[in-house]
């Protein structure tokens, strides 16, 4: 269950950003818990407490600031997706050093919504990442690992070389085109016949050579046959995440 926290000093505003809210998390079928409070500082009590997975926060508050709120956050070592509303443009620019995870503008109607839309779309591609998934390991064992630690999976036979964001490699069991099939809505792509990647760590997707530079310098070939398909869903991916 998602924990998401709504915080705005107006209670009209703030019911109509929940209704919202709720409404485009029920479309992506995310289960969530939703908290609304209309003073930060109760907000925070509340995040000390346990800590909330998504806040949405009005920067402009009487006593207490959405600014205020975030650094609490931070302060605090939470993980939280921090979203902030605001009806000044301008604020935008000095709320970088609070790591936030996306601005929404209040003034009109039609943008609010759509951009709501976005955003919330944006942090279901994230929420999916943090899910983890279950590879067999040789002796009957098995080891859970979260999605987004997984750069790229490449085919060898009957097994599978998952590369893994800490730079290791493990060694499992298993076909490409069963995992395939389990992390297609995770924003993995096939590039190769041997290859599945995350685009989540591509750096440079180089068409001209043919192939795609990862993180951690890890080259990864991009078949002729795979290249529009790539090039497709790369650019939905960065669309959907900006």
């Amino acid at each position: 269950m998602v924990r998401v926290a709504i915080v705005d000093d107006e209670i009209t505003i703030l019911k109509k950003i929940q209704a919202m809210i709720m409404q485009e998390f029920a479309v992506h079928r995310i289960d969530c818990c939703y908290f609304s409070y209309t003073s930060a500082k109760d907000f925070i009590e509340a995040q000390k407490k346990q800590p909330f997975d998504i806040a949405f926060l009005d920067i402009i508050m009487p006593e207490y600031t959405g600014f205020q709120a975030a650094a609490e956050i931070r302060n605090l070592k939470n993980q939280t997706y921090i979203i902030f509303i605001t009806s000044n443009d301008e604020s935008v620019y000095d709320a970088f050093d609070f790591q936030p995870f996306q601005f929404i503008c209040k003034d009109c109607d039609d943008i609010f919504q759509n951009r709501m839309k976005h955003v919330i779309a944006s942090l279901v591609r994230h929420l999916k990442q943090n899910q983890t998934i279950l590879f067999q390991l040789p002796f009957c064992e098995e080891k859970k690992v979260k999605i987004s630690d997984i750069i790229a999976l490449k085919s060898d036979r009957n097994y599978l070389e998952v590369n893994l964001c800490d730079g290791s490699i493990l060694r499992v069991r298993g076909k490409l085109p069963e995992r395939e099939a389990e992390l297609l809505s995770y924003d993995f792509v096939r590039v190769h016949n041997r290859w599945l990647i995350n685009m989540r760590h591509i750096c440079l997707p180089d068409y001209p050579n043919e192939e795609v530079i990862m993180i951690h310098d890890l080259t990864v070939p991009l078949s002729r046959s795979h290249k529009n398909e790539l090039k497709k869903r790369y650019a939905e991916y960065l669309r959907s995440n900006t």
